[in-house]
């Protein structure tokens, strides 16, 4: 969230003072809940340990972190002051740029793990295990802090008309600030979005290619490759959402920050609105898409008593 000081009298007071603390407590909430219950249903019933949930897992995790932050924005936002001190400056705001590096790297991977169980059936039977997914899952939380070490090292807490902010603080005067912030914006944009579209892209239109032939695949393949068919389109969906939530904020940060555009205050609040949405979504995709998500969700929410006896466990 970049830093923002209202003036008194303005449509901005209604929009951070009283729309962005119940947008930000919603968003919240709904996260926890919704992620809170994937991580927890993965976990517990056995029947959910496959290698796409593991991914799953640590992207709902991701979330669930991420969302931990938003009561403490939506305090920032009624208070119009940072009161929580330098070293919760850098959690929060690492919070954030790890979570956006590691949600689109899983969903990468997750895009290559399909490509192989799609396109490379046997391989990937002989390689797939939980115990390298789990490892997969450890490079790539590594990868998204090592990518978020430069907003870790300049989260600080600084003076903004008078008023404590939490804040990026580039290594620059006045007259080359600007550079700092256009270059921030093409790094993000760059590692956060675009090179790992440019991967997932082309692995979905082969698997898309490759699902619309099924008139090669014997008979007693079918009911698998439906199977992965289902898993599939559940990933192709969570990716298409995250694409939604997410362009719209890549898109202002080039326009503001690169090309030196104003962008309102108010329209650049909702651009991260769209961008935080995208942390309490999934689950509802899960349950919607995902048919053991959907009987293990209702399995945890009401019982043995509407759950089929295969997720019993």
């Amino acid at each position: 969230m970049a830093a923002f000081i209202p003036s008194p009298y303005s449509w901005d007071v209604i929009i951070y003072n009283i729309v962005a603390p119940v947008i930000q407590c919603a968003i919240g909430i709904t996260g926890l809940i919704g992620n809170g219950l994937i991580i927890y249903v993965i976990i517990k019933y056995s029947t959910m340990k496959t290698v796409p949930n593991m991914y799953v897992l640590n992207l709902a995790v991701s979330d669930f972190l991420y969302c931990l932050t938003f009561p403490i924005w939506a305090a920032d936002y009624i208070l119009r002051v940072w009161i929580f001190g330098r070293a919760m400056c850098k959690i929060v705001r690492s919070i954030f740029n790890v979570n956006t590096f590691a949600s689109i790297y899983f969903l990468t991977v997750m895009s290559i793990e399909r490509y192989y169980a799609i396109l490379h059936t046997v391989r990937n039977m002989q390689n797939r295990s939980l115990k390298k997914a789990k490892i997969i899952g450890g490079c790539v939380w590594t990868v998204a802090l090592v990518c978020s070490l430069p907003y870790i090292v300049f989260a600080e807490t600084d003076y903004l008309g008078g008023v404590p902010v939490c804040m990026f603080k580039w290594p620059a005067n006045v007259q080359n600030e600007d550079w700092w912030r256009g270059a921030n914006a093409v790094y993000l944009t760059a590692l956060a979005f675009f090179i790992p579209l440019c991967i997932m892209v082309p692995n979905y239109v082969l698997i898309y290619r490759r699902l619309q032939n099924t008139d090669v695949v014997p008979p007693e393949s079918r009911r698998a490759l439906r199977s992965r068919h289902r898993v599939t389109r559940m990933v192709i969906v969570v990716v298409v959402i995250f694409v939604i939530c997410w362009l719209p904020l890549h898109v202002g940060n080039i326009i503001r920050f690169v090309f030196g555009f104003k962008v309102n205050a108010t329209v650049w609040y909702f651009l991260n609105v769209i961008a935080d949405v995208n942390s309490c979504v999934n689950p509802f995709l899960y349950a919607l898409l995902g048919q053991n998500f959907r009987a293990t969700l209702k399995r945890t929410l009401c019982g043995s008593s509407c759950c089929p006896d295969s997720f019993r466990q």
